[in-house]
């Protein structure tokens, strides 16, 4: 997590006044804070920082892809990686708040074929508790880029568990998989289209 002391500390730079700070103040100080973190690549990416809907900055840091050279732009696409969990953990709890599931279910309930599916909750999943494997892959994500939903639970059910469901709680990738795979076998609908009808839409997250 060492990408995020910068982005901790331009949240307590802005003012708390009402008036504007200058624009050339404020780039002068975030790039202050920032470039001693850009020059050790502790962090790369795009900072934008608004008020009230007027936006105060918006600046590009470190590169893109170091091997070739290419910077950070406005137009930058980033991989969106784990910031998925928090929208499955969403959806997990909307199809909870509608009565289509319960976090003490146990996973067999909605997904076959997983070691201990029965003993391991929703819950457990949630909380990175359930003693499923971290990845589901030893080179995770490079392979499961070109894989189905359903092939990369297959995958999951031939790792070993790192531990008895509820005994301690590891970080675990291949659970939010298996909570993708949960969302689709409730829903009907593939998991993109869940949370594309389900919370982007109606947020205008477009």
């Amino acid at each position: 997590m060492k990408h995020l002391p910068p982005l901790l500390i331009l949240l307590l730079a802005i003012p708390t006044a009402s008036a504007q700070p200058d624009p050339a103040t404020l780039t002068e100080r975030v790039d202050a804070l920032v470039q001693p973190y850009e020059a050790a690549r502790d962090f790369s990416g795009t900072i934008l920082i608004a008020r009230e809907g007027e936006e105060l900055l918006r600046r590009s840091y470190g590169m893109a892809n170091y091997e070739e050279g290419v910077g950070h732009t406005d137009n930058t696409r980033y991989l969106v990686g784990s910031v998925t969990k928090q929208f499955t953990a969403a959806a997990i709890l909307l199809l909870e708040e509608a009565g289509q599931l319960s976090l003490d279910d146990p996973l067999s309930r909605f997904v076959a074929g997983i070691p201990q599916g029965d003993s391991i909750t929703i819950h457990q999943l949630f909380s990175h508790t359930s003693g499923v494997a971290r990845d589901p892959f030893p080179d995770y994500p490079d392979q499961v880029i070109a894989r189905t939903l359903q092939e990369v639970v297959d995958a999951i059910s031939l790792r070993p568990r790192e531990f008895e469901p509820g005994a301690r709680m590891s970080y675990s990738n291949g659970g939010y998989v298996l909570l993708a795979a949960v969302i689709e076998e409730v829903s009907g609908v593939s998991y993109s289209e869940f949370l594309r009808t389900s919370i982007f839409e109606p947020l205008g997250m477009h």
